[in-house]
């Protein structure tokens, strides 16, 4: 009987080791194997091993914590910040279960929390970089751009490969509208290996927003490179080129954006813009019409058309576009202005300087619309009129020769040599060449 005991004796000891170790054993099995799944992005899988890895070993805080990360990464935040406070309760200087509790109210939009769970992390001497740069991305979205940019700063300094922090540290400056160090960080982001398509459209925009159109430009053509081309794209392309005066380039991307939105009369109208830079005015109105078409109201399409029919020759059409342009805006300084033109052009002088004497109501110290209702009066001997119109015209257009050139004819023709020769002499003298023939003519007597 002794002996049987003894015999069962050792075969409960050998149990008893032979349990030990492979409580030992399976549990690092399952967590080399869950690695391996972790590695091809299986995080389920990786979670049903570390189930049994911790079956075998419930009390292993590393065993929790890759556990919290396997089910982070796989969407379940819930289950994984559970696992974080179990890791936690069995040694809380563990800093990877801090970070990925962090982690985890972040992304359960408990900001302030997170905050806490990353300075533990951070204390605890995780892995700097990483900490700092999700730390500043939960400072970021619970408001505190100063300590986001703060964060982000230092998680750079630690590691500057990364393209997290100067993306996020771009999304803090831009919410300070910083937009220079905003587009700084985008482009490092980009070179560091962040999405190019998505930063670059964030890139054209900023670049529009802070009056960079050439920057913007750039962006917009590095999007089509990358196959983003869409009618948007297109159209935001074509009118800053159109502002560039790139004015080819604007018609053939504005006729992209037309043909895959036929609709799209902003295209139309930048199109006509950029026709008419070309001098081609026949097409710029052709535009314009369309654009009229759909918006008869539209002023700068009307004051556009207006002016291409002028230069186009059409000058009675001209005169029509902008009657009805000022039918519905009497405050069009503009509209009145290239109005007295037109009639001037056909010789309508009386027309002319009724044109010119409303855009000087508009806009009273007008150099433009006072130097031509001067030539108006002087063309019908209006000559005191006339000098007072060139001398509003001088006193706010510095150095100008014409006017100087032609208050000095109506001088002349009131007999005033004097004067007019002066004027004529700094019309010369500002390098208007026309002055030099009524110089010799008129002046020869007078210094």
């Amino acid at each position: 009987m002794k002996k049987i005991w003894i015999i069962l004796s050792i075969l409960l000891a050998v149990l008893v080791i032979a349990f030990l170790v492979l409580r030992q054993k399976y549990p690092s099995r399952y967590a080399a194997m869950s690695e391996l799944k972790m590695k091809a992005g299986a995080y389920t899988e990786a979670v049903v091993l570390l189930d049994k890895a911790i079956s075998w070993n419930g009390k292993s805080d590393i065993l929790f914590t890759m556990r919290t990360e396997a089910k982070y990464l796989s969407g379940d935040t819930t289950g994984a910040l559970k696992d974080a406070e179990i890791a936690l309760a069995i040694n809380i200087n563990n800093g990877k279960a801090w970070y990925f509790k962090g982690l985890c109210l972040s992304a359960q939009k408990s900001f302030s929390d997170a905050i806490i769970a990353f300075d533990n992390a951070f204390a605890k001497k995780f892995s700097a970089a990483l900490v700092l740069n999700e730390r500043g991305l939960a400072s970021l979205n619970n408001k505190d751009i100063e300590g986001a940019i703060a964060d982000l700063s230092a998680s750079i300094a630690e590691d500057g490969k990364p393209f997290q922090p100067f993306f996020n540290r771009a999304s803090a400056y831009e919410m300070k509208k910083a937009y220079k160090e905003a587009i700084a960080d985008y482009e490092n982001a980009i070179e560091l290996g962040a999405d190019k398509l998505a930063l670059n459209i964030r890139l054209a925009s900023l670049k529009e927003l802070i009056g960079d159109e050439t920057g913007a430009v750039a962006a917009y053509m590095k999007i089509i490179e990358l196959g983003g081309a869409t009618t948007e794209i297109y159209y935001k392309k074509g009118y800053l080129e159109c502002n560039l005066k790139k004015y080819k380039e604007a018609v053939n991307d504005l006729s992209a954006a037309i043909i895959a939105s036929p609709d799209n009369t902003d295209a139309y109208y930048y199109r006509g813009n950029a026709f008419a830079g070309l001098k081609n005015f026949s097409k710029s109105i052709e535009d314009y019409n369309v654009v009229l078409k759909t918006k008869s109201s539209d002023l700068k399409a009307l004051y556009n058309r207006a002016l291409a029919r002028m230069y186009n020759k059409d000058t009675k059409g001209c005169i029509e576009d902008l009657k009805r342009l000022v039918t519905i805006d009497k405050s069009s300084y503009k509209a009145y202005n290239l109005m007295g033109m037109a009639n001037l052009n056909l010789q309508e002088f009386a027309q002319a300087g009724a044109c010119y004497d409303k855009a000087i109501r508009l806009q009273p110290k007008s150099y433009e619309a006072h130097f031509y209702r001067g030539m108006v009066n002087g063309i019908m001997q209006n000559h005191k009129e006339a000098i007072k119109d060139y001398d509003v015209a001088i006193e706010n257009k510095a150095n100008y020769s014409e006017a100087f050139y032609n208050r000095g004819i109506s001088y002349i023709n009131l007999n005033d040599f004097k004067n007019g020769c002066k004027d004529l002499r700094k019309s010369l003298e500002l390098g208007y060449s026309k002055a030099s023939e009524m110089v010799n003519i008129y002046c020869g007597s007078f210094k």
